[in-house]
């Protein structure tokens, strides 16, 4: 019996440190580009490109970025509801994974739309996007209480996901 508990703990455990690495990666890249990007805007010397497109761009792509955050969180939603209750904890967790790596990249596209549309056109509107999204990924983030909550856990599962992904290793 302790065996499988260990098991259990283990499976929550390499869940939880899979999901976060899957999660700081995917903003990671974006955010440093991002940032240097900003940083040479900040300095003066910007490569904007001067074209009457980019009213068109500035207008457009905002609205297409938004839809692609609520497209990612309305898949990552529907996928959820699919997930059967009576699955074991790890078939559980794999579906989640799953289902939360096309949210992450949902969110990962709108990120870099925003990266590529401030660099085209160093306009605020996409620093304001790229805010957005910011604040989208840290709502998204996998936290214990979110997963067990949007995988409707009870009892001994929910306290497995919930203590056990947070406790150290006593070796």
């Amino acid at each position: 019996m302790d065996n499988e508990i260990r098991t259990e703990n283990f499976s929550v455990k390499s869940f939880f440190e899979k999901i976060n690495l899957i999660f700081h990666s995917i903003l990671a890249i974006p955010l440093t580009i991002f940032g240097w990007l900003y940083l040479e805007a900040q300095n003066g010397s910007t490569l904007a490109v001067e074209n009457a497109k980019m009213d068109v761009l500035n207008f457009v792509m905002p609205f297409f970025i938004l839809a692609i955050i609520g497209g990612s969180i309305f898949l990552f939603r529907s996928h959820l509801k699919l997930i059967d209750t009576k699955l074991f904890l790890p078939d559980k967790l794999k579906k989640y994974l799953h289902s939360s790596l096309i949210k992450f990249a949902g969110l990962e596209l709108a990120l870099i739309l925003s990266v590529v549309g401030y660099y085209l056109s160093y306009s605020n509107t996409f620093v304001a996007m790229f805010v957005i999204v910011l604040v989208f990924f840290s709502l998204s983030k996998p936290t214990t209480y979110r997963v067990a909550d949007a995988l409707r856990l009870e009892g001994e599962e929910r306290d497995l996901v919930i203590n056990k992904a947070n406790e150290k290793d006593v070796n």
